[in-house]
């Protein structure tokens, strides 16, 4: 089967929009509880012009990428050494195991209570949320790497560090960008929700606050914004591991 363009890859994106359109308009809703989807547009282009909601993205993605890079940094270097060592794994594995159930959500007040409600709280609390599941997929990649790769490389002279470059993390790639990607997502809902009950500014921040105040189509503004934003974010990183993995393809 040839593949089918991006309207037809995504056309249930389309049905859902055309459905937003439509049920305002036929009546069966109305506006004020669901503003048409051409509305919506709208208003997130005059709260661009009048300068606002750039604001609110860029203080929102600041902590989103900064609370990110250290769960993957961290995330992955703990994954590594928990599948290389038996004593690590030993440590941390039900420290994981115990805290990976909790939801996000009721960290919050403990976090507002601890570090306040700036950036910081917001930034570890990305941290806390996104870096399990990536020590996760990063400990299973490594894990399963073939042992003939490494027993291979071993016969060939590499030490450890040069054989965790040339054959474990290209050999647990694809894993590890997965558990990634997943990590790119939950630190998105993690912020939000983290501005919607502690903040003052960002994008969580301004859903709560037009929601207060009863502004309810700049909220679906807002949260359409979020929506685009988590979807190019997907988009982007699948292009990206796509040409990081092309290597895989053709070998």
């Amino acid at each position: 089967m040839k593949p089918l363009g991006w309207l037809g890859r995504n056309y249930s994106l389309g049905l859902l929009l055309l459905g937003w359109e439509w049920l305002p308009r036929s009546g069966l809703v109305t506006a004020d509880i669901l503003p048409p989807f051409s509305a919506t547009v709208a208003n997130v282009a005059m709260l661009i012009r009048e300068g606002e909601l750039q604001w609110h993205i860029a203080l929102s993605l600041s902590r989103q990428v900064t609370g990110l890079l250290l769960s993957v940094v961290a995330g992955v270097g703990l994954g590594i050494l928990m599948a290389w060592n038996r004593r690590v794994r030993a440590f941390f594995e039900p420290l994981l195991m115990l805290t990976n159930p909790i939801p996000k959500a009721a960290l919050i007040p403990l976090f507002m209570l601890w570090f306040g409600i700036g950036a910081l709280s917001k930034v570890l609390l990305i941290f806390v949320g996104t870096i399990i599941p990536i020590v996760i997929s990063s400990y299973h990649a490594v894990a399963d790497v073939s042992r003939n790769y490494l027993w291979s490389a071993r016969a060939m002279g590499d030490g450890t560090g040069r054989m965790l470059v040339r054959v474990v993390l290209p050999a647990a790639s694809p894993q590890i960008l997965a558990g990634i990607r997943l990590g790119l997502i939950v630190s998105l809902i993690v912020l939000v929700g983290s501005e919607m009950l502690a903040g003052r500014q960002g994008l969580g921040w301004f859903i709560a606050y037009t929601m207060e105040t009863g502004a309810y189509d700049l909220t679906y503004a807002s949260m359409l914004t979020i929506a685009t934003i988590g979807f190019c974010y997907d988009r982007l990183y699948l292009i990206l591991m796509r040409r990081l993995l092309a290597w895989k393809e053709e070998a």
